[in-house]
This record gives structure tokens, sequence and C-alpha cells, in this order.
């Protein structure tokens, strides 16, 4: 298991901020009608292109457990920029001695495969990260390339299960996603998405015989200048 928090995060400045309202102004999606049915692509899209920011500077806490309760700890920090609709991010180590220096760059492409490149400095050299190797451990954790970086909304079937509640109080639609591509490590996901800031609470990955061979969990998440965050979180 793999458990992340974030120990801090740097605040919009008052220019970002007026760039966001004018990207979030491009892409907003209306809410359906009282009398409309929600529908599982509205919401799939809403969760897709909700409100993050112009860019951010977040530190954060790694913790990996193994299967006897052992826990490694690791830091790191990630940076990212909105260009155009089209994002920019860098995650480096920074602790323990190791790993610091690791580093993972996504450089995003709207309407095209994400460029992924891993920085290795015990080999002192970069190497792209295939779309065959985006299902691959990141960095030896739970969490997948491809759960670093984003999702596109085109590569999944979607498919509205029903409602429910949180024992915390948050009131979730139930979305059922299904890849496109057979190439991803599973088969379908089941993920609660929080009807107020269209986070994702919960994700079950599910493989080929209906197992659950993954699970995410958001434990806390905070509202940071008006944009809902994720700030502590697991997978296992």
């Amino acid at each position: 298991m793999v458990r992340i928090a974030r120990k801090g995060m740097t605040s919009v400045s008052a220019a970002g901020a007026l760039a966001t309202v004018a990207v979030a102004a491009l892409v907003w999606i209306p809410a359906p009608s009282p009398a409309a049915e929600v529908t599982a692509e509205w919401v799939a899209r809403r969760m897709s292109e909700r409100e993050t920011g112009d860019d951010s500077r977040i530190e954060m806490a790694m913790n990996l457990v193994d299967s006897k309760g052992r826990i490694t700890k690791r830091s790191l920090f990630m940076v990212r920029k909105d260009f155009d609709g089209a994002d920019r991010m860098l995650i480096r180590f920074t602790e323990p001695e190791d790993i610091r220096g690791t580093s993972f760059l996504v450089w995003e492409h709207k309407g095209e495969d994400d460029e992924r490149f891993l920085y290795l400095p015990a080999l002192g050299r970069t190497r792209r990260i295939t779309s065959s190797e985006k299902t691959d451990s990141f960095a030896g954790t739970d969490f997948t390339y491809e759960d670093i970086s984003t999702r596109e909304f085109e590569d999944f079937h979607y498919r509205l299960l029903g409602d429910s509640t949180l024992a915390s109080g948050e009131a979730c639609y139930v979305l059922e996603a299904t890849p496109v591509d057979e190439s991803f490590d599973y088969a379908k996901s089941v993920t609660l998405v929080d009807k107020e800031s269209f986070l994702p609470m919960s994700t079950d990955y599910y493989d080929s015989k209906g197992r659950i061979s993954r699970r995410f969990r958001l434990l806390r998440k905070e509202k940071i200048d008006g944009i809902w965050t994720m700030m502590e979180m697991s997978m296992a």
C-alpha cells in the first residue's frame, strides 16, 4: 500500500486566478436541468474537466507499506502548469538518498497521447515511458504511470450505476468506466464521484475475472483558493 499526504501547496496568485476563470469559461459544462437525466458521460466529463487552477507547487510525503507492515518514507514535490488546457507536470523525489533526484515529467497533448519521461540519476539518463509501459508501477508504488498523469475522456466507455452516500456524508455518483484499449491492466473501474467537488472519493479496479486488483481512497480533501484539492490519498 502507498499513502500520500500533501504537506503544503502554494496559493494561486491573483493573475493565475483570473486566467483560471477565463479558461473555465471556455470549457464550462452546464448542469442538467432538473427534468433532465444525469448521464454517465456528463459525470465523467465533469470529473475530467473540473477546475484545478492555472499552476501549482505541492510538497508531499509518501509512505510505502509492505505486506509485513514495514513503512518506507519518501518525500517529493510536484509542480504543474497549464498551457492552454494542456498540463505540464514534473514530480521529483527529494528523500531518501537512494531515490533523490528521480524525476517524472508528463507533457500533455490535447487530442493526442501524452508524453511521459523518467529521469534516473543513478544512470544519468532520461528515458521515455512508452504507451505499453503506462500501466507499470510508478517508482515501486501501487500507483501506475497512468495514475499519475491524466486519463483521456475518450479512452473509456461509461455507465452510471446509481448513487451512494459515504459515512463521512458526501453524496456521490457511482460511475463505471471500461477501457476502450485492452492494453490496460484492469477490465473496469468503479468510482464514487463526489457530487459537490467531482473528486474521486474512491476507485476500485477490477481484473478480467471480476476481482478487485487495486483500491484508491481519497482520505482528505480541502478547498484551497476556491479549488477542491486532494490532500491525502492511498492506493492498495
